[in-house]
């Protein structure tokens, strides 16, 4: 197996991603911030079958800064403000980069873990 076939294969989502996006998008606009190049995340989107699960997707690789700069919170921000919409939370798997996004945004952040059981109730 080449590395390739063998990154791709590893792109699994938690077992209740699905249900969580569901219920989120039930009620909220979906956007997703993600860190790395635009092709190769683009492609973990696509390859865990979330790629058309969010109205908006913001990559690190294109913007030209991480999650947890002020350049792309600003980006985000005025993407924001240019819909009409807010945000409301932010949820990941890395307090740094995620967390710092969250606070720039001045909302809520959910961690999450390989483990995570995730629950709305």
């Amino acid at each position: 197996m080449s590395f390739r076939e063998h990154r791709e294969a590893a792109v699994i989502p938690y077992q209740w991603v699905d249900g969580a996006l569901d219920a989120l998008s039930a009620r909220h606009t979906l956007w997703c911030a993600t860190n790395g190049s635009s092709p190769l995340q683009r492609r973990k989107l696509e390859l865990a079958g979330l790629a058309g699960r969010f109205a908006r997707t913001f990559v690190s690789g294109e913007i030209g800064a991480e999650k947890d700069s002020e350049l792309f919170a600003r980006t985000v921000r005025e993407a924001l403000v240019a819909s009409g919409e807010s945000a409301a939370s932010v949820v990941g798997d890395s307090q740094r980069s995620d967390g710092a996004l969250a606070e720039a945004l001045g909302v809520t952040f959910t961690l999450v873990t390989p483990g995570s059981v995730w629950s709305l109730a």
